[in-house]
């Protein structure tokens, strides 16, 4: 970002930040998912508030690692009041 600032003309910064989302986050969406389902599973909450700042960003958005998320907290309880 500082890069882009420091060298770049400053009605270039939007485009290039678009660009390198795009490339770096929604082509790769799909491993973005998988991965943020491993991190779910093993409650690495570093790892997913990682993902979270790369995903907020985008058009794609936060929506699927919040459904996954609630599913995850729902069958935790599930299991919960079962074992009772």
């Amino acid at each position: 970002e500082f890069r882009s600032r420091k060298f770049l003309n400053p009605t270039s910064y939007i485009k290039v930040k678009n660009e390198c989302l795009q490339r770096l986050v929604c082509d790769h969406f799909d491993t973005l998912k998988n991965e943020c389902n491993e991190l779910i599973t093993r409650e690495d909450f570093d790892a997913l508030r990682n993902m979270y700042k790369l995903l907020v960003p985008t058009p794609i958005g936060t929506s699927y690692m919040v459904e996954r998320l609630q599913q995850n907290i729902a069958a935790i309880g599930h299991e919960k009041i079962h074992s009772l």
